[in-house]
C-alpha cells in the first residue's frame, strides 16, 4: 500500500509509559524470562498465551522470543500485520494462524 512522506516540524505520539517515572528492565532480560517460562510450560504440557496489541507490540514479542521452543500461533490480525513486516524485510519467526 503506497503512502506519502510528509515533512513536519513536530511528531506527537501517545507515550504514557515513556515518562521518566517508568523504569523498564533490559529487553534481553524480559525475553530471557519469557522464554524460560515458555520452555517450562512446554515441559509440563501447558499452553503459553501472550496477549499483545496486534500492531507493534506483537511483532516486538515475536522478534524477541525463541521459536525453537515450540510452534507459534497468532490471531488473524497479528498474522496479517506480521506478514506486512516480513514483506518489508523485517525478520520474524514462522507463525501459524490459530
Amino acid at each position: 500500500m503506497p503512502f506519502d512522506h510528509l515533512r513536519g516540524t513536530f511528531f506527537i505520539t501517545e507515550a504514557t509509559f515513556g515518562l521518566p517515572i517508568y523504569r523498564w528492565p533490559d529487553p534481553t532480560q524480559v525475553f530471557d524470562e519469557m522464554n524460560s517460562w515458555w520452555r517450562r510450560n512446554q515441559e509440563r504440557g501447558k499452553a503459553t498465551v501472550i496477549f499483545a496489541y496486534s500492531l507493534g507490540k506483537a511483532q516486538r514479542v515475536l522478534a524477541g522470543i525463541d521459536p525453537s521452543i515450540g510452534p507459534i500461533f497468532t490471531h488473524g490480525s497479528v498474522e496479517r500485520i506480521t506478514d506486512v513486516y516480513r514483506k518489508a524485510g523485517v525478520k520474524m519467526p514462522k507463525t501459524m494462524y490459530a
